[in-house]
């Protein structure tokens, strides 16, 4: 990578940080920390407002934007080609804003690329399961509450098909198993419980607020629950 490339990448890594240490920064470009030093002087140099903060690390102040630019046809194809596993790794909710980010791709493209682009992904199949096919819109909605830290109310089938209704307090969603599952504090149990989408017969998030930090975190969360990889 030249160093125009590169001082082009570190400006796009750090304005989608909160902020990084030096030594993740040359770590992630494969640089010296000296180095990384002189292209952090090089964007201040060339008005990009680089600050720093023993917490936080370098960082680009709240403000500063690059303006959007067009991906390379390589990049662009790299996407499009994820595009069909995106659709039935994920539910119906992420593979509509996957499919509707792709079309604002398309829209910036040239001509030529667009050309190039259908001919290279007419040489690229994938033949995947149909258990893989999750049949559902909840993992968009799921995100946001747990974002948001909003409680979510959801009918249930257990495995013997016995229907609950239920308030949870979502903690994060994994996939395991060949499924997406919820991870979730159940009120009704008053426990941690582990709720497989595909059994998920509705859903909706309520008005209803907790407080995430009163659990135990996410990644503690998985172990405690047997989630295995």
């Amino acid at each position: 990578m030249n160093r125009l490339d590169r001082l082009y990448g570190l400006t796009v890594l750090l304005q989608s940080r909160r902020g990084m240490a030096i030594e993740k920064l040359a770590e992630h470009f494969g640089i010296s920390t000296r180095t990384a030093y002189r292209d952090l002087s090089a964007l201040t140099e060339a008005g990009v407002p680089v600050a720093h903060d023993a917490r936080r690390g370098y960082y680009i102040t709240e403000g500063y934007y690059l303006r959007p630019v067009a991906l390379t046809t390589p990049e662009a194809n790299a996407l499009l080609m994820m595009q069909p596993l995106v659709q039935r790794l994920a539910d119906r909710s992420v593979a509509a804003d996957f499919a509707r980010a792709l079309e604002k791709v398309r829209a910036v493209m040239k001509p030529e690329q667009l050309q190039v682009l259908d001919e290279m992904l007419k040489t690229v199949s994938w033949q995947l399961p149909d258990c893989m096919d999750e049949n559902y819109s909840y993992l968009a909605l799921l995100q946001q509450a747990i974002f948001n830290q909003n409680e979510v109310w959801l009918r249930y089938a257990d495995r013997s098909e016995t229907l609950t209704e239920r308030v949870v307090e979502p903690l994060g969603v994994v996939y395991y198993a060949m499924h997406w599952h919820l991870l979730a504090w159940c009120r009704l149990r008053n426990d941690y419980r582990d709720f497989r989408l595909a059994r998920v017969q509705a859903l909706q998030a309520g008005p209803g607020a907790f407080d995430r930090h009163r659990h135990v975190p996410f990644r503690e969360l998985l172990e405690r629950l047997h989630v295995e990889f």
